[in-house]
């Protein structure tokens, strides 16, 4: 279940957030993640995800394939909070990347920096 769109800033960097998604494991356990998708700025920062278990035994994974985007947390049981970090973009353009906590993605979009055209 999705819910609308929120504007967020955390810890100064994050420029905006949309709110929680839940997914539910085969053992029966089901997961809120909140938010699902955070804007960072060029030079990156921390931003923290809010992952609640419907029951204290459910135990959840968090995980990043990119290697710009690291985890406070990899693995939790019950609720918890995954903190990443995103580390400063030096590409040319802006980049897109996720965490998947308990197979729910939240989506990361950083921007790169601005060009100004001559002439």
């Amino acid at each position: 279940m999705r819910a609308g769109f929120v504007a967020m800033l955390v810890f100064g960097i994050v420029l905006s957030a949309a709110s929680s998604d839940s997914h539910a494991q085969s053992s029966g356990c089901t997961f809120s993640v909140s938010p699902t998708t955070f804007t960072f700025e060029l030079k990156g920062g921390s931003a923290e995800i809010r992952v609640t278990g419907s029951a204290p035994t459910c135990t959840f994974n968090a995980r990043s394939a990119y290697p710009w985007i690291t985890l406070s947390v990899t693995q939790e049981r019950g609720e918890g909070v995954v903190t990443a970090t995103i580390s400063g973009n030096t590409s040319m353009t802006h980049r897109v990347g996720s965490i998947l906590i308990d197979g729910k993605e939240v989506s990361i979009v950083q921007y790169g920096p601005r060009i100004s055209g001559g002439g």
